[in-house]
């Protein structure tokens, strides 16, 4: 699956990153490049979710494994 949003630091933990799809869901982010893992970056995340994972910053929200990615601002 891929979906498109803005990454956010997650106020939990040792700083998780969770995407904030364009269509309302968010997801915790597992994997991906430290370019990626940047507050406000907006990008399309390719990747699978993954239900044997539980997100390290407790956000509750679905994990996305990522796979791969496409930055889509030149922050």
């Amino acid at each position: 699956m891929t979906v498109t949003g803005r990454v956010v630091r997650a106020p939990f933990g040792f700083g998780a990153f969770v995407l904030e799809a364009d269509d309302g869901a968010r997801y915790a982010l597992a994997g991906g490049a430290p370019e990626l893992l940047e507050d406000g970056r907006r990008a399309a995340v390719r990747g699978e979710l993954a239900s044997d994972l539980a997100g390290v910053g407790m956000t509750g929200d679905p994990v996305l494994r990522v796979e791969g990615y496409t930055l889509l601002d030149d922050q």
